[in-house]
């Protein structure tokens, strides 16, 4: 899974896209829709919080790029979705619209929908580039009774899954005294409770 972060404004220059979703649906529906199947989102879709991106900031690597989330292998698509519910991950089907058409109640054998205002969605938003969860995606949809077409599915994380995910990754790096970072790919395995946890399963960097 690769990352596009969501940020609150377009930046300044208008070539840039902001990270909130009005933008994303209005100006770059049919770039998302486009999006390769290998490698990560492309970097003129990411901007910073600010909306700007500064020097210091280009230089380092952004998270969409050097962040993967992995899903056990031979996980089912009822398993899948389990582990998004846990996380608090809601799936979103942006493009060709103004509004987000969201998928919940993903473990349900119909997932419920509804429809919000793209202008209130700030999240980060993540997107499968490959793999055969992102087939998993489709089906999800398709219980759903949503037609897919050319939009794109997006799953948009609650800022406590990227404060946490980051701060792993950053345990991770100090144990191994690392100054820069690469590349994290962070693992999902079952707890002691009955849940799902999230660790680092590989990192590289200087």
């Amino acid at each position: 899974m690769t990352l596009a972060e969501v940020a609150p404004q377009a930046a300044a220059d208008g070539n840039s896209v902001a990270g909130r979703i009005p933008a994303l649906v209005g100006a770059i529906s049919d770039r998302l829709a486009a999006l390769p199947l290998e490698g990560g989102a492309p970097a003129h879709l990411v901007v910073l919080g600010s909306g700007q991106q500064t020097v210091e900031k280009i230089a380092e690597i952004p998270r969409h790029e050097r962040w993967e989330l992995q899903f056990p292998p031979g996980n089912s698509v009822e398993s899948y979705a389990r582990q998004l519910e846990y996380f608090h991950i809601e799936l979103g089907l942006i493009g060709g619209s103004t509004d987000i058409t969201y998928v919940t109640n993903l473990a349900d054998p119909t997932p419920k929908t509804h429809t919000g205002r793209a202008a209130d969605e700030s999240r980060l938003y993540l997107v499968w580039q490959r793999g055969s969860m992102r087939d998993a995606d489709e089906q999800l949809v398709s219980k759903a009774k949503q037609p897919l077409a050319d939009r794109v599915v997006a799953h948009f994380c609650p800022p406590d899954l990227e404060a946490q995910l980051a701060q792993l990754e950053e345990t991770k790096a100090q144990a191994d005294k690392r100054t820069r970072i690469k590349k994290t790919v962070f693992g999902v395995r079952a707890n002691d409770f009955g849940g799902f946890r999230l660790h680092v399963l590989e990192q590289t960097g200087d």
